[in-house]
C-alpha cells in the first residue's frame, strides 16, 4: 500500500469509527499526544486526545440512528513522512470540515492534529 493510500485508510477509519461509535477504532487513528481544536456551536474547543475521546464516548453513534456515512476527502497531500488531509463529513446532523495533520510514526500513519469546523 502506498503512503497516500495508507493516509486515506487512516482518515476513512477515523470517520467510520465516529459513525459506528467505535471509540477504540477512533482512538487507534491518533497519536497518543494528538490535539483536537476547533469550534463547536460557536465555542472554541481545545482538547488533548483524552478529552476528545470522552466526547466521542458520550455521543450516540449516527449508525444507531440509521444515518448513512457521508464523507468526502477533498484534499490529500503527502510529503515524505508528513501528510495533510481535508475531509468533510456529516456527523450528528452537522456538516464538519476537518483539517488533519498526520505523521508517519514507527512505520504507520497517525493523526497528530485535528482542526475542525461545522456548519
Amino acid at each position: 500500500m502506498s503512503d497516500y493510500e495508507a493516509v486515506e485508510t487512516v482518515v476513512k477509519s477515523f470517520v467510520a469509527g465516529l459513525h459506528e461509535g467505535d471509540v477504540d477504532r477512533v482512538q487507534a487513528q491518533f497519536a497518543k499526544d494528538a490535539v483536537v481544536n476547533g469550534y463547536y456551536e460557536g465555542e472554541c474547543i481545545r482538547q488533548d486526545l483524552h478529552g476528545y475521546i470522552g466526547v466521542v464516548k458520550r455521543n450516540p453513534p449516527p449508525a444507531l440512528l440509521d444515518e448513512e456515512v457521508d464523507m468526502h476527502l477533498t484534499a490529500v497531500e503527502v510529503s515524505g513522512s508528513v501528510a495533510m488531509v481535508r475531509v468533510c463529513y456529516l456527523y450528528e446532523a452537522l456538516f464538519y470540515t476537518d483539517h488533519l495533520s498526520l505523521l508517519k510514526i514507527d512505520g504507520g500513519w497517525k493523526i497528530v492534529s485535528r482542526l475542525f469546523h461545522h456548519d
